[in-house]
């Protein structure tokens, strides 16, 4: 995965990733622009810019990177670590702050105890750098005081990361005021990887059949599809809604792989699902691929 490339010829951004295609590389490679990954089309459908997909990438071995523009280079960047934080109460009220330097690239989660239980608790980040990108702030609840929260999805840590600045801490907000500096709250580096109980690893079939196989083999516990053509990353929350057909994918999902076909068929499409436990912890299943071939006459 990596950033523009500002001293190369300009390409559609759901074209660019040709280039990790035969003949143009030796052999096929999964690369998405980070552009693309930060491209936000919010909409009934189409929950807009994430940042699960670095998470998932690294997650799978793969390679995070950016162009340097003056030395003509890629620079790597870190990749999520495996450990824990316990943030400590900071200077303002409801303020948590890491008590050493952390990665921006591992926040993957952050789960926080309270000391009683809480109708709805705010999490955000002390540091945004773009509104749009930020962490949701959408109210959880705390029956028992424990919550947890998917900070995969926010791309100020790792953007700010990649520009020499570490994660600083978080603001909680516990049913309209500042929590108690008596709350822990454990920054998670990585998410646990759940395995597929049936995967394709490479199989060859066309853009119906994936579909189907992919909305029979969810995951239990499942929130989210995350597709990975050359022509960008795309997501869509699940289960489907009822009025999708039996064998199509979300709108946004089935517009983007019907777009893939067309342009690239036969082309690899990787994927991977977000979701969360019993308890409320959060999860990614790890990559699944396939060749995806002609086959249907509206491809």
């Amino acid at each position: 995965m990596c950033g523009a490339l500002p001293t190369l010829p300009h390409y559609h951004h759901q074209l660019w990733g040709a280039l990790g295609l035969v003949p143009f590389a030796a052999r096929e490679l999964t690369v998405i622009g980070l552009p693309d990954v930060l491209a936000a089309h919010p909409g009934e459908d189409d929950p807009g810019a994430s940042g699960a997909t670095l998470h998932a990438v690294a997650a799978a071995g793969g390679q995070l990177a950016t162009w340097h523009a003056v030395e003509l280079r890629f620079v790597t960047l870190d990749a999520p670590a495996a450990g824990r934080l316990e943030l400590v109460a900071g200077a303002e009220p409801g303020t948590f702050v890491a008590p050493r330097p952390w990665s921006g690239s591992g926040v993957a989660a952050i789960e926080v105890q309270l000391p009683t239980a809480a109708r709805a608790v705010v999490l955000r980040l002390l540091d945004e750098p773009d509104p749009r990108l930020s962490l949701p702030a959408v109210p959880k609840p705390a029956p028992a005081g424990r919550v947890w929260f998917d900070t995969t999805v926010a791309l100020g840590p790792p953007l700010l990361q990649s520009a020499g600045v570490p994660f600083r801490g978080v603001r909680l907000e516990v049913d309209g005021a500042p929590a108690d500096a008596a709350s822990r709250v454990v920054v998670h580096g990585k998410l646990p990887v759940a395995p597929l109980p049936r995967a394709q690893r490479g199989g060859r079939l066309d853009r119906r059949t994936l579909a189907a196989w992919l909305r029979d083999t969810a995951p239990a516990g499942a929130n989210e599809l995350v597709l990975l053509p050359p022509s960008g990353a795309k997501r869509a929350a699940w289960p489907i809604a009822a009025q999708v057909p039996a064998h199509e994918l979300p709108p946004p999902l089935a517009e983007h792989l019907a777009f893939t076909t067309r342009v690239f068929a036969p082309v690899c499409v990787h994927w991977f699902w977000r979701g969360t436990g019993p308890d409320g912890a959060p999860w990614l299943s790890e990559l699944d691929w396939a060749i995806v071939e002609h086959g249907t006459p509206d491809d």
